[in-house]
């Protein structure tokens, strides 16, 4: 018989919040459904609520239906912490919510995480992979944004 090593689940999450805007959503949405598809993984959005598609049953459009645009409620995520673990979690964010949210996802969930993999739009490491990462061995920021202001 031939055994094959059981491949670690992979999750995307992407804050879909007031603070990412609308247009950034999507600017960046069929780069994250086309990554999410080729690493075979769950995707979840985040604002007032998340929503999640295990791996295949999503497109871009059935995506943006769902994105609200509204506050950030990482503690919303905790049904995907709870008795499930991860490989891989991707975190696309910028750096906002509340230390309540980190708290409550904390006390609330018991997932184990290999890696947290960040990509965050602004100039430090995004909240929402601070939230996710204490639950990981290994925390990686892929790519922290620049933004600088011009003045005349």
């Amino acid at each position: 018989t031939i055994a094959h090593e059981a491949v670690p689940d992979v999750l995307v999450i992407l804050d879909v919040s007031g603070s990412m805007t609308e247009p950034t959503i999507r600017t960046i949405i069929d780069e994250v459904v086309a990554m999410s598809y080729e690493a075979n993984a769950t995707l979840a959005i985040v604002s007032n609520d998340c929503f999640w598609w295990e791996p295949g049953t999503y497109d871009v459009q059935g995506v943006l239906s769902k994105a609200q645009y509204g506050g950030t409620h990482y503690e919303t995520l905790a049904p995907l912490f709870k008795d499930r673990d991860w490989g891989t979690v991707v975190t696309i964010a910028d750096y906002d919510s509340s230390v309540s949210s980190q708290r409550y996802l904390k006390s609330n969930c018991n997932s184990k995480i290999g890696t947290v993999l960040d990509i965050s739009l602004v100039n430090q490491p995004s909240f929402l992979a601070e939230c996710v990462a204490q639950f990981a061995d290994k925390l990686q920021p892929l790519l922290v944004g620049q933004s600088y202001y011009v003045t005349k």
